[in-house]
């Protein structure tokens, strides 16, 4: 297929999926917008399993016309269907784009059980306590100091169903004792990329969460029928072959059917009530993984990382790329060494995973991506040779304080998350106004796009709220409660810290653009994304509010919060 033809039927199907937050052009937002309304009546139902650009197939053979498939639980007669699938779409604009048809069955989250084994390695079985087993997918290593190791799966194998005290990870899942128990855990949850469920749009990217591994388990980098990893591949086109090594299919092979897929994965709760996450860019494949190979690593021929499985049904196979999840997490996995670590015998089986010592490496100049240095001091932090804050008398931090101390405290001390960052962030997002709400353009309302609307004082997205806190029937209503939304938005702060080691212009720029990503504009001092796109004003705003927070608490007489900057550093 041309490539042009290519890309330019994916922009539509963009536009068909998710409005105008699937374009980048303005020019083309009301277009989009206008399409995604037209067809949602069909394109949101609960056959659709998922969207990619193909080549008509007519009588099992390709044609070779270029199309927008669309992929379906299962094909069915005429008079059985209630919202028929077109066979084409024409868009406001005037472009006329054709539909296929191709049955692919449900696609669902895959996981199951296996045996313990010691030393841990990828493609052995794997889970939260409470989930059903999955596999393990990768040892991974943290980028920043202090170097930590990670077991790498998906989310819905390894993250607890609920926000809670309980976070054990288990090789097996399920042990049926508590000696079993004991023998049986080899870490603690720790993050997870927050998954957005909604009966519309595709607002996920990946399913993937890490848990610390404990310092009593031993591992092993090396992947079984591979060795050591080759290295890791953002270059994944149609027709490629790939590998995975699952727990339960053990080593399997398939082929890429499109590398650039738009799926609807099926969820099972704790009560087994079914959630559908919307995923883009994601890879079509054929079957090679069954129920207990969700968090499987992909490798291309090579033997270089390019993926991990996260979902399939009877017929097809779906997993999400790597890198973005690698550079979201700030991990890399171990790529130049074949290495196996013993487990430290002196180590207790009971062992805790706190929050690392972050501290030493804010005080110290540092930067991202050629930027200006910056670094921490007890008046706070500074950049460009100067400590900034609003000029004048301190407003916005003493009424943010006055009003949500008992809370912001509250919430600082239950996710460990310094009591400036969220100040900081509240005054950043909302000015301190606990009804603000925003919608993007293509909001439909907040069952069917919880995605696409933030509110409250921390300014969440409503479906990351229910994320975060891990309750789905958060609302819009809840969130404009100070306390829901400062524990959502503190929540979220907190599963950002692999990538952010809470340095505070690194969480104003992962809160605000949903990671770390590289802007290179000149007007950009901090060198990385934020909106608007090619500035640095949002940053900018939240450094000037961390920092009245350091003169607020230098001013006045209030008792300083227990987790917090301003205290590690004055006293």
């Amino acid at each position: 297929m041309d490539k042009k033809i290519k890309n330019r039927l994916n922009r539509l199907a963009d536009m068909l999926c998710d409005g105008a937050s699937g374009v980048n052009s303005k020019g083309d937002s009301k277009t989009a917008d206008e399409a995604m309304i037209s067809t949602a009546e069909w394109l949101n139902t609960s056959d659709i399993q998922g969207v990619g650009v193909a080549t008509k197939v007519s009588g099992n053979e390709d044609t070779g016309k270029p199309c927008i498939t669309i992929y379906v639980n299962r094909k069915k007669p005429l008079d059985e269907v209630s919202t028929p699938i077109p066979n084409s779409f024409k868009f406001s604009n005037g472009e006329v784009v054709y539909f296929d048809v191709e049955e692919i069955g449900e696609l669902e989250a895959q996981s199951s059980f296996k045996e313990h084994i010691r030393p841990v390695f990828s493609g052995l079985s794997v889970a939260h306590h409470d989930r059903p087993a999955g596999t393990l997918g990768l040892i991974v290593c943290s980028k920043l100091p202090p170097y930590r190791h990670f077991v790498m799966s998906c989310a819905h194998v390894i993250a607890p169903y609920r926000q809670s005290n309980e976070y054990q990870v288990y090789q097996p899942c399920k042990p049926n004792d508590s000696e079993q128990s004991l023998r049986a855990r080899i870490g603690k949850f720790v993050a997870a990329i927050p998954l957005n469920y909604s009966p519309q749009g595709y607002p996920n990217y990946y399913d993937v969460a890490l848990a610390e591994l404990s310092e009593n388990t031993p591992y092993s980098t090396k992947i079984p029928y591979v060795g050591v990893l080759k290295g890791v591949s953002a270059r994944i086109s149609q027709n490629m072959l790939i590998k995975a090594i699952g727990m339960v299919s053990g080593r399997t092979s398939g082929q890429v059917i499109n590398p650039n897929f738009r799926a609807r994965i099926n969820y099972y709760d704790a009560q087994g009530n079914r959630k559908t996450a919307g995923f883009q860019r994601v890879v079509l494949c054929t079957q090679y993984g069954e129920a207990g190979d969700s968090g499987a690593a992909i490798l291309n021929s090579k033997d270089k990382l390019v993926g991990m499985h996260i979902g399939g049904s009877s017929s097809h196979s779906v997993f999400c790329r790597i890198i973005p999840a690698l550079n979201q997490f700030g991990v890399w996995p171990i790529t130049e060494s074949a290495t196996e670590v013993e487990a430290n015998s002196d180590s207790e089986t009971n062992f805790t995973v706190a929050t690392p010592d972050y501290l030493p490496t804010l005080v110290e100049p540092h930067s991202i991506f050629n930027s200006s240095p910056w670094y921490l001091t007890p008046s706070g932090l500074l950049i460009d040779n100067g400590v900034n804050g609003s000029p004048g008398e301190l407003v916005t931090v003493p009424s943010v304080i006055e009003k949500y101390d008992a809370n912001i405290k509250a919430a600082s001390e239950s996710y460990q998350v310094p009591y400036e960052l969220i100040v900081a962030t509240i005054c950043t997002e909302s000015g301190g106004n606990p009804e603000l709400t925003r919608q993007e353009s293509s909001f439909v309302s907040d069952h069917m796009t919880p995605h696409r609307v933030s509110t409250g004082l921390m300014q969440t997205l409503i479906s990351t709220a229910r994320e975060s806190l891990g309750d789905d029937a958060i609302s819009r209503e809840q969130l404009m409660q100070p306390d829901i939304s400062i524990r959502a938005g503190t929540a979220y702060i907190k599963q950002q810290f692999h990538v952010t080691a809470f340095d505070p212009p690194r969480v104003a720029c992962a809160y605000n653009a949903g990671g770390i990503y590289r802007n290179d504009s000149a007007n950009n001092r901090w060198k990385m994304r934020q909106y608007p796109i090619g500035t640095s004003k949002h940053a900018d705003r939240f450094v000037m509010w961390f920092n009245d927070c350091f003169r607020y608490f230098a001013e006045s007489n209030s008792m300083l919060p227990e987790c917090s900057l301003y205290r590690q550093l004055n006293e």
